[in-house]
C-alpha cells in the first residue's frame, strides 16, 4: 500500500513539475531583473529565440542598448525602432537605417506625441502627409 502512494505521489510531483515548467518558463524570464535576463537570454541556443529573448527584454526594460545584443542588422533595427516607439524616444529613429522603418517610427512617435514636427523626419512628401494625417485623425 505504501509503495502506490508513493508511486503515486511521484506522478503528481512529475506532473506538477512538467506544468510548471512548460508554462511558467517564460514567466521566470519576465520577472527575472535586467541583468540576470541577458544572462538568462544569452543561454538560449537557437539564434531566432535568442534574438526574440533580447528583443522582449529590451521592450520590457526599455533599454535600447540590449538590442545591440541581437544577431543581424535588421533584428537589431526593428528592436530600436520598436524601443523608440514604446518609450516616445525619437532620437532612436535615427539608427534605424532601413527608410521604411526609420519612417515608421518616426510616425508613430509623431501620432503618439502629437508631434507634427516629427513628420518632417520622414523621407518622402507622401510619408510626411501620411504621418500628419495620422497626428489629426
Amino acid at each position: 500500500m505504501k509503495k502506490v502512494v508513493i508511486i503515486i505521489l511521484g506522478i503528481i510531483l512529475l506532473g506538477i513539475v512538467f506544468v510548471y515548467t512548460s508554462l511558467f518558463s517564460k514567466e521566470i524570464i519576465k520577472t527575472t531583473e535586467g541583468n540576470e535576463r541577458i544572462e538568462l537570454c544569452a543561454k538560449i541556443v537557437g539564434e531566432k529565440y535568442r534574438n526574440e529573448c533580447y528583443h522582449t527584454l529590451a521592450l520590457d526594460i526599455e533599454d535600447s542598448e540590449i538590442c545591440i545584443k541581437i544577431y543581424g542588422n535588421s533584428g537589431i533595427y526593428e528592436c530600436l525602432k520598436d524601443v523608440a516607439i514604446k518609450t516616445d524616444d525619437s532620437e532612436l529613429c535615427i539608427k534605424v537605417l532601413s527608410d521604411k522603418e526609420r519612417n515608421e517610427c518616426y510616425s508613430k512617435i509623431a501620432a503618439q506625441t502629437k508631434n507634427a514636427e516629427l513628420c518632417d523626419k520622414t523621407k518622402g512628401n507622401y510619408e510626411r502627409d501620411k504621418c500628419l494625417n495620422n497626428i489629426y485623425s
